[in-house]
């Protein structure tokens, strides 16, 4: 079972630059994974030629490919790197901070976290607005913000800094994860448990982070769900989940995956060898090494024939087929690349 923090120091520069996992796959010991906000644009990331720009929805180059490395949309920014540094875009492709980065998140409530190799504070984090404004820096590490709130790292310790700027949980825990439905998880002691925003103590044990009001526990090596006030609402059974994600959770018994409800009753039957959450209310599912994508009901939508596919964003589903990425609708057609075109497609908010 995987939690989501978003350390960026602990997992690394080179690792945080591919950004962006959309959900979390849970099922074995926690470790620390990172995530990022969704991309929320209706811009979306292609590679030409080896650089990086953007199509809209219809597959139109809007934003010519010129940048070494992109990590997404978001709050109508983009943050992209040109010649080892990295700066800000709008939706238009202007530059809105010019690169002057080591290192740069997307933007998630309006913030980046960033790093800048120019002071005496040598790979410390700081957060800047979409404008390129320094709000706070001089963390040993930092998460993005999430619910109002970002963790962050004081020597050794962790807490919470608000948007202003101001330690609003104090740094006290050995671990600290994202807020989600009013709740984190943190570590101190060796001991795991759940805060809220005020930093009070609401639930007394170990789970993952909470999506639509549940989180993934597990007891004996399986897995079920508890509630935001910490009660068992589905029994451990499963030997893997994922987080519920538009009112359903894929689950395995270990062969087969299959999809239940928040009651917990199996309403996509035990089926396929690998299903991912829904998003946009469509699922990838794979069979025998080729995927495809389900709706709730479980039936088959785009055909199982991909090598590889990734979720739907803002209405367009990432496919691989026979090494190459492409952006297909939810009819399953091509948008990018069209078949003529020889040009590798690839987007940079997966996490291969």
């Amino acid at each position: 079972m995987e939690k989501s923090p978003l350390p960026l120091g602990l997992l690394g520069i080179a690792a945080a630059t591919v950004l962006l996992t959309f959900l979390i796959t849970y099922g074995h010991p926690p470790k620390n994974k990172e995530k990022q906000p969704a991309d929320k644009s209706h811009l979306y990331s292609i590679k030409m030629d080896d650089k990086w720009g953007f199509i809209n929805r219809e597959g139109t180059i809007v934003i010519s490919p010129r940048f070494d490395m992109v990590v997404g949309f978001s709050d109508e920014r983009a943050s992209v790197r040109v010649d080892g540094k990295w700066g800000v875009i709008d939706e238009r492709g202007e530059w809105v901070i010019i690169p002057q980065y080591d290192w740069l998140t997307s933007f998630s409530e309006g913030v980046a976290v960033t790093t800048q190799n120019v002071t005496t504070r040598n790979k410390l984090y700081g957060f800047i607005d979409t404008s390129g404004n320094i709000i706070i820096d001089g963390f040993n590490d930092a998460s993005y913000f999430s619910e109002g709130l970002a963790a962050v790292k004081q020597g050794e310790a962790w807490g919470y800094m608000d948007h202003s700027g101001k330690i609003a949980i104090p740094c006290q825990f050995d671990y600290a994860y994202t807020f989600s439905d009013g709740l984190a998880q943190v570590t101190k002691g060796g001991e795991s448990f759940y805060i809220d925003t005020t930093g009070r103590t609401v639930i007394n044990s170990e789970g993952n982070e909470f999506s639509e009001g549940l989180a993934a526990i597990e007891r004996n090596r399986e897995y079920g769900f508890m509630n935001t006030k910490g009660k068992v609402v589905i029994k451990p059974q499963f030997r893997k989940v994922k987080a519920f994600t538009n009112g359903l959770a894929a689950v395995s018994d270990g062969l087969k995956w299959g999809y239940i409800d928040k009651s917990g009753k199996m309403v996509i039957k035990l089926q396929f060898d690998k299903a991912r959450e829904f998003s946009e209310g469509l699922a990838v599912v794979g069979i025998d090494g080729k995927y495809g994508y389900i709706d709730r009901k479980g039936k088959v939508v785009v055909e199982l024939k991909y090598n590889d596919a990734d979720y739907f964003l803002t209405g367009l589903g990432e496919v691989e087929d026979n090494g190459k990425w492409g952006y297909i609708n939810r009819a399953g057609d091509y948008v990018w690349p069209e078949k003529t075109n020889n040009g590798a497609c690839y987007q940079a908010s997966s996490q291969r």
